[in-house]
């Protein structure tokens, strides 16, 4: 079996890719580009994964979120980023045969991370969600993250989100969402995403 992971860059996600592949399962990674030619934050991905193992894919999300920000509210831009990572991610691993998609996901610590907003951002997603740290506080991720020798590296060159809002939607409203979907070509998008994924060789 293997899992895709979505990896940020920040402390969480490689936490989780580690504790699924100590159950034996194969890790594979999947980063979403927010900085354009930003080689800091290239190689951050390659040496957290390095710390792991396993294949390294980065995709285009930046010009996603510019459209959206552009023509739609932008109190909803972080669900927006997370169920596109997810609706990418999941077509991706349904072409190449991986069983499941890995998150870092840690209940309530950002707007998208929500009970509600998981569970709307999960909707539709055929690949199964692995989302390991659920059960953990912060203080135990990040002491897993020192233990394996990956927190360094995570705060490492650590930028904000450029794209984070004023304020942030931490219970959506699917119908209000919908309707700002229909302002953007998202399906367009979605596919223009998949097209950009590339291997990054370490």
């Amino acid at each position: 079996m293997k899992g895709l992971c979505l990896l940020s860059g920040g402390i969480d996600s490689i936490i989780s890719a580690y504790l699924v592949k100590k159950t034996g399962i194969k890790v594979d990674f999947l980063h979403f580009r927010v900085f354009e030619n930003n080689r800091n934050e290239e190689e951050k991905i390659k040496s957290l994964a390095k710390k792991i193992g396993g294949k390294i894919f980065f995709a285009s999300h930046k010009k996603m979120l510019l459209e959206f920000q552009k023509k739609c509210e932008t109190k909803f831009t972080c669900v927006f980023c997370k169920k596109t990572m997810l609706i990418v991610a999941d077509g991706f691993a349904k072409k190449n045969m991986y069983d499941f998609i890995i998150t870092g996901d840690n209940l309530g610590q950002v707007a998208s991370q929500t009970l509600k907003n998981m569970k709307f951002i999960s909707q539709g997603i055929e690949t199964p969600i692995l989302r390991p740290l659920l059960g953990l506080d912060k203080q135990e991720i990040i002491d897993i993250a020192k233990k394996i020798g990956t927190y360094e590296l995570s705060i490492k060159h650590a930028l904000p989100c450029p794209f984070l809002p004023k304020r942030i939607v931490t219970k959506v409203n699917e119908k209000k969402y919908a309707k700002e979907i229909k302002k953007i070509d998202f399906k367009k998008m979605v596919n223009e995403s998949l097209d950009t994924i590339e291997e990054i060789s370490r």
